[in-house]
């Protein structure tokens, strides 16, 4: 049988096994392409705060067509020159550039000597500044977003459809542009992937230039190979020159405007072939599944093709970061396309359908299919005691868990302590409480740097300070804010107080203890349940998060196990509102999946900048915001259900667990939001006063409302296990808390 045109043509895989060859190359993709990702994202995270000229520097020492409105007019016509000397002091790398003017504040006048493209010689002087978080975001986040959506489209197709008739073009487009856009965040500093960045730059216009012959329909079948192969091996013989001059300033920038002209081209040849495909297609079928592809398509490269083709036409003096500012819109679109109008079963992915007018299932429903049936064979074989005894372990784990924090914490209770609470790595979290001396806001994930002008190394030599003189004494700290900036405050200490204790560590540790027992009653009751697995997710995750909390300021025996739980908040938020009120697993999988994914990243990430206190107040406040937006799917979910829902058994079921879980999340996601949005200077552990409503109302729901389907005597004994679990905790964390009174 004959391929059809633009089928992507794999080696065959042996009987029985279809796809695994692809599956396992994918998965060998997406695990180096997580690895580059997390490698580029911890090192751009130096430049939050940093001083830097007003502009960027290439390893070329050229400045490249990159900045921002807010910078001024002077980046602009530095654009493609060459900086040969800063202050008149002889320069060879541009990292003497940027150590140079680093040893100023910023607003520092500072002169450059600089080579034009045409060879003349210049001289400019331009302040040097300060990247803040926002710089950061839209410059280095836009690209980083750019290439996690473009990425990720590329491998989930490959993935779902290897053989479908535009899966190639869209593949070798989204990867080249992915990469160029991921290894643009390394450009500026430390420079490693440079060279894969050009290469990239090169050659991703062959990609679009064959995305743009087989979407979003089939064309020119006659010439499309040859006219491929000579696109693809005539930009690898640029891409080969260009990497020869890299490093020849003037042959650089030659090279880098016609790779730009060669971008602004594809955009157009994208814009064009869509633009008429839908306007001339016969099929109302077709142009429904395709109209939210073209409308994506449209937003997202309109102003790349602008850019990129104006920067080329004037000599580079035009901005082009500002391109990945929309391109996303395309992957994001074709993704949404994919999962909710059934695109592959279209003739775009699947040329063989138009032919036949066969109805292909969706892969990704016979995936979710699939997995749902393994889940649920799993579920039955530990049914029995395999079943029981994980739970009893992880019960055994969960109370070991809660025993260690609230005797650690219980040493908290009369001591001095500097009016602020500090993690290990020396940054103020996003903690206090209301009566405490001073506005403890403006302190909020601030790095402490000296204390009373004696430098400290560690959060232990901060607190012991503050214990060596009385509460309420006035003590100097030296901080250095995420954005870099080095303020002075004098904050008085303070005797952490039994209120204190109850409103701060009792709150959490009430709230986590309730959901590690509300997660593990669940899957214990219903293993077979949807809905209990996603109880258990929240439950474990959000409990683990909390508790850990307890211990995030000392002794920090938890600090990695705390920040690991904080990125897998939001999966599991997700999870939850995917079962919960309404089973919507069926659709919802591949959401699931890249949610869950997603926040692994994170969590690596989160991991690799626990102890670069910039970096890390960056992650921590997207898993903040994270953490709001999972809080709001979930109460979305549960509004709309109650509201939709014609069952009156349903609601009767699900109304109290609902309206609990509105109690529960509605504070905690506006205070995470809040938190993400201002940079962190809002306190999130009220977060914990609301939460234990979730666990609570939810046990009530299985014993009064058979939220599970139980019967009724395992509703007694959910109902006496909560009651003697709501009991010996109270009891041990009051006696935790007298032996903490009386050991002061």
């Amino acid at each position: 049988m004959t391929p059809s045109p633009g089928t992507l043509n794999l080696p065959s895989d042996p009987p029985g096994r279809p796809g695994r060859l692809v599956r396992r190359s994918v998965a060998a993709a997406g695990v180096c392409a997580g690895a580059l990702f997390a490698v580029i994202a911890v090192n751009s995270a130096h430049w939050m705060g940093a001083t830097f000229p007003g502009f960027f520097v290439l390893p070329n020492r050229v400045v490249p067509s990159a900045a921002l409105s807010s910078w001024g007019p002077e980046a602009p016509r530095l654009f493609q020159h060459q900086v040969l000397a800063v202050d008149d002091v002889p320069v060879s790398t541009a990292d003497a550039v940027y150590d140079a003017v680093a040893q100023h504040p910023p607003g520092t006048p500072v002169r450059y000597t600089l080579r034009a493209p045409d060879g003349a010689m210049t001289h400019e002087v331009v302040r040097s500044r300060r990247l803040s978080t926002i710089d950061w975001l839209l410059i280095f986040g836009a690209y980083l977003l750019t290439a996690v959506s473009f990425i990720g489209t590329a491998l989930v197709v490959l993935w779902l459809r290897p053989n479908g008739g535009a899966t190639a073009g869209l593949v070798s487009a989204s990867l080249g542009l992915g990469l160029f856009a991921l290894t643009a965040a390394d450009l500026y500093g430390p420079s490693w992937f440079v060279r894969l960045h050009v290469l990239a730059e090169a050659l991703f216009p062959a990609g679009f230039l064959h995305l743009a012959l087989v979407f979003p329909t089939v064309r020119a079948p006659a010439v499309r190979r040859p006219l491929l192969m000579g696109a693809y091996l005539s930009l690898l013989l640029f891409a080969l020159v260009y990497e020869c001059v890299l490093y020849w300033p003037s042959a650089y920038t030659l090279a880098h405007l016609v790779a730009s002209g060669a971008h602004g081209l594809c955009g157009a040849a994208i814009l064009t072939v869509v633009g008429y495909d839908w306007l001339t297609t016969t099929s109302a079928l077709t142009r429904w599944r395709t109209a939210v592809v073209g409308a994506g398509t449209v937003t997202a490269f309109v102003g790349p093709m602008v850019v990129m083709g104006s920067s080329a036409m004037l000599g580079g003096g035009v901005a082009v970061n500002g391109a990945a500012l929309t391109a996303f819109i395309f992957p994001v679109s074709l993704l949404y396309a994919i999962l909710r109008r059934d695109l592959f079963d279209s003739a775009i992915f699947n040329p063989s359908a138009a032919a036949s007018g066969a109805d292909t299932p969706v892969v990704a429903l016979r995936v979710a299919k699939t997995l749902q049936a393994s889940i649920e064979r799993l579920n039955a074989r530990c049914g029995g005691w395999l079943l029981h005894a994980g739970v009893t372990a992880a019960g055994v784990l969960a109370a070991a868990l809660i025993g260690v924090v609230a005797f650690n914490s219980a040493s908290w209770v009369g001591t001095t302590f500097p009016g602020f609470l500090v993690m290990e790595n020396r940054v103020i979290p996003s903690v206090a409480l209301p009566d405490w001396a001073i506005d403890t806001t403006r302190l909020f994930q601030h790095e402490i740097v000296a204390v009373d002008g004696t430098k400290v190394e560690s959060a232990r030599a901060v607190y012991e300070r503050a214990r060596r003189q009385p509460p309420g004494t006035p003590t100097s700290y030296t901080l250095r804010g995420p954005d870099g900036l080095v303020i002075s405050e004098t904050v008085p200490s303070r005797c952490f107080s039994e209120s204190d204790y109850v409103s701060l560590f009792g709150a959490f540790l009430l709230t986590g203890a309730a959901f590690l027992l509300a997660g593990l009653v669940a899957i214990a009751l219903c293993a077979r349940s949807a809905a209990a697995w996603g109880f258990l997710s929240t439950g474990v995750v959000g409990g683990v998060f909390v508790l850990t909390a307890v211990d995030l300021y000392t002794p920090h025996w938890f600090f990695r196990l705390h920040v690991i739980a904080e990125a897998l908040v939001p999966a599991s938020l997700v999870h939850l509102a995917l079962v919960f009120p309404s089973n919507r697993l069926r659709r919802g999988l591949p959401l699931l999946l890249g949610t869950y994914s997603a926040c692994l990243v994170l969590a690596g990430v989160y991991e690799l900048a626990l102890y670069s206190p910039v970096a890390y107040s960056a992650v921590h406040l997207t898993a903040s915001t994270a953490q709001a937006l999972g809080g709001l799917t979930l109460i979305w979910t549960i509004i709309y259900d109650l509201l939709t829902t014609r069952s009156v058994l349903v609601r009767r079921r699900i109304l109290i667990a609902a309206i609990g879980t509105l109690a529960a999340f509605a504070v905690p996601t506006v205070l995470m939001g809040a938190s993400g949005v201002l940079d962190g200077r809002v306190p999130v552990n009220g977060a914990a006063l609301t939460g234990f409503f979730f666990p609570l109302s939810f046990a009530y729901a299985v014993v009064k409302r058979d939220l599970l389907k139980v019967d009724v005597f395992l509703a007694r004994a959910v109902a006496l296990l909560i009651a003697l679990g709501t009991t010996t905790s109270a009891a041990v964390l009051h006696g935790l808390f007298n032996a903490g009174g009386r050991a002061q």
